[in-house]
């Protein structure tokens, strides 16, 4: 990948699944260290590693903390919580004191929340349409997001996951 891809070119990682969705946070530095080791070898062309959490993840504010505390240094960290208990001043405080971006998520079963807890900031854009058939942005929609982002932290790193029809592809170009 480090061969194939342009000088600057920067690419992110979904964190391992085992993380996110079997131990649910606890007990992963030793994922965490092996996963993170893999990754040294592109250097620079490393960017965030994002981690979503399943909606049936119960606000757990200890694990959070202790997955925090054991994440490797020297990496970009991202969160994307998908129930509305996570969204509250201790995520937010756990986040900021480890430099951990919170993903503001555009879809149609969340609420949109636009809190930076670091200095840099991440986005997922699935669309609002229940029917995933139909998340085709409009220009309008697009323009209302480059608001929402241009106050954000930079970097912003924006990712379109609506890609049936090659939607994300047409909507990140627009």
């Amino acid at each position: 990948w480090d061969e194939r891809t342009p000088d600057r070119f920067v690419m992110a990682f979904r964190g391992p699944r085992e993380v996110s969705h079997v131990r649910r946070l606890g007990n992963c530095a030793d994922i965490m260290d092996d996963f993170c080791r893999r990754l040294e070898v592109l250097g620079d062309k490393v960017g965030p590693i994002g981690f979503q959490m399943p909606e049936s993840a119960r606000f757990d504010p200890v694990a959070l903390r202790a997955f925090l505390e054991t994440l490797p240094s020297g990496f970009k960290y991202a969160l994307e919580f998908r129930s509305e208990p996570w969204y509250n001043a201790q995520t937010y405080e756990l986040l900021n004191k480890h430099n951990v971006a919170l993903v503001t998520v555009s879809h149609s079963s969340m609420g949109i929340h636009p809190v930076y807890p670091a200095d840099w900031s991440c986005f997922r854009m699935s669309g609002h349409n229940p029917d995933y058939r139909k998340n085709d942005y409009t220009r309008a929609e697009l323009m209302n997001w480059r608001g929402i982002i241009g106050h954000a932290p930079k970097p912003a790193y924006i990712y379109f996951n609506n890609e049936y029809s090659a939607y994300s592809a047409k909507n990140a170009n627009t």
